[in-house]
């Protein structure tokens, strides 16, 4: 680009090479060559580091994926989902529609805007991470996602001291204040993540505000970000025949009980 000589589209073969957006496919159960996406470059106080758009859909109607693939991932400010550690760290949250219009980005600022709001977010985490202060007006980010920590082989009352020791006192209170989940003798990782998904939709559905909630139910297309809550079910569909998967009927079921029990009164 005429603009920015560092935005540059990214070839299948080039992202084959970056984990991180291997990740973002795996999650989304999206095929890697229907992705179209981008790249950057940005200078921050961390040396330089890759900037990585994903467009899932009309920028209109879908936000981008923002994903930072250098630098440190600890941040005040990044998306979840939270399963996955290295992908969720990677993405910045710097196209929340909370954010003041002026700091938002919209599809007529184009790829060098939406690059530029990236930048800046990524040199913010350098200062807080320095500082401890978020150097610019922290964006409402409305219902706040739940983090659900899955502790295996710790107790948080035995182990508190150690916890502390190696991640420092703030993380570690935010951790131990959590309502974890503890890894059982003999209980399967697949009981264990199913344990902890659960955990994690009765804890977000009870953040929801009272009144009308507005609910989006997708299975084949990305989520647009447009609504209070949204039920993503492309992965317990065949993405090739649309068929629902064995056993998914009572997943389906089970989540849905699993709102309505929590969800907050009118």
């Amino acid at each position: 680009m005429r603009l920015d000589s560092t935005i540059a589209w990214l070839t299948l073969r080039e992202m084959r090479r970056m984990p991180d957006v291997i990740a973002y496919t795996e999650r989304g159960r999206v095929r890697l060559w229907d992705l179209l996406a981008y790249s950057a470059l940005a200078e921050t106080g961390d040396g330089r580091v890759r900037l990585v758009a994903i467009l899932p859909g009309h920028p209109d109607t879908a936000h981008p994926d923002l994903l930072c693939l250098d630098g440190p991932r600890i941040s005040k400010h990044r998306n979840p989902p939270f399963e996955d550690v290295s992908s969720a760290r990677a993405r910045p949250c710097a196209c929340t529609t909370a954010r003041p219009s002026e700091r938002r980005w919209a599809a007529e600022h184009g790829l060098l805007g939406l690059f530029d709001i990236t930048r800046v977010h990524v040199t913010n985490e350098h200062i807080w991470r320095r500082t401890g202060q978020w150097p610019s007006e922290d964006a409402p980010h409305g219902v706040t996602a739940p983090v659900v920590p899955v502790l295996v082989d710790l107790k948080p009352g035995r182990d508190s001291a150690a916890i502390r020791a190696a991640i420092g006192p703030a993380y570690a209170e935010q951790l131990l204040s959590s309502n974890g989940i503890l890894h059982r003798n003999g209980q399967s990782l697949e009981a264990l993540a199913r344990e902890t998904a659960r955990r994690y939709v009765a804890q977000l559905v009870r953040g929801l505000p009272g009144g009308a909630v507005d609910v989006a139910i997708t299975a084949f297309r990305a989520p647009t970000e447009q609504h209070d809550l949204t039920l993503d079910w492309r992965s317990v569909f065949d993405p090739d025949t649309r068929a629902l998967a064995p056993g998914a009927e009572n997943t389906i079921l089970e989540a849905l009980g699993d709102i309505r029990d929590r969800a907050p009164d009118s």
